[in-house]
């Protein structure tokens, strides 16, 4: 935190940084019950579609009860493209994303005396045109035990038994502004990229004197 602080001090001296440890809703609440001014709230990258669509509701929700009215969020998506793109960026030639799920069993190995041998399990990514949800998983070649040391328990995997990693789901532009209107927001702007690949959505708190929560 101390080093991120002092980048953001480095990059932009004009800009006052306060840094908060807290958890996300409570440092939000934190900050509303201390000032009226009005809160950008930036939710990066496309971490949203680690949510599923109901789990994104209930996240945003919380989200939108901890705001004011007129507060904005900033919330980045991937959006719904060509699904062979979808499939050669989750299974690149290079085996980057191989390699970065591979490193979840590196680290459990490292962190929790794990005895899994990464040359037996390999990496799949398919895409699920009903959820628009990219999927990933690390599948075992053979029938393997492993055992963790650190729990002092052992699983069993059968050949090609998945260990499911990740859930990317994909939004088309719709699909974000009813999301938006089922958890209390107002859409205020689209910012895409060249490609239109990836959206930047600025959504606003809409709230009324009843509900109106600081």
């Amino acid at each position: 935190m101390i080093d991120l602080c002092d980048e953001l001090d480095r990059r932009f001296p004009s800009i006052q940084v306060e840094a908060i440890v807290s958890e996300y809703f409570s440092g939000i609440k934190w900050l509303n019950n201390r000032t009226d001014r009005k809160n950008l709230v930036l939710f990066l990258g496309s971490n949203i579609g680690n949510f599923s669509h109901a789990e994104a509701r209930v996240f945003l929700r919380n989200l939108w009860s901890c705001l004011k009215r007129g507060d904005l969020v900033l919330i980045g998506f991937d959006l719904k493209k060509d699904i062979e793109m979808l499939l050669r960026a989750y299974n690149d030639s290079e085996g980057v994303t191989a390699k970065f799920n591979l490193n979840i069993l590196t680290r459990i190995n490292r962190e929790l005396g794990g005895k899994f041998d990464l040359s037996k399990f390999r990496h799949f990514g398919t895409y699920d045109v009903f959820s628009g949800a990219m999927e990933s998983y690390l599948v075992s070649l053979e029938k393997q035990e492993v055992f963790i040391e650190e729990i002092g328990r052992s699983f069993s995997f059968g050949p090609w038994e998945p260990i499911h990693v990740e859930y990317s789901y994909k939004y088309l532009q719709s699909d974000i502004e009813i999301l938006a209107r089922e958890t209390g927001f107002v859409v205020r702007e689209h910012l895409h990229d060249s490609k239109k690949y990836f959206i930047d959505s600025i959504w606003e708190v809409k709230k009324t004197e009843n509900n109106n929560l600081k």
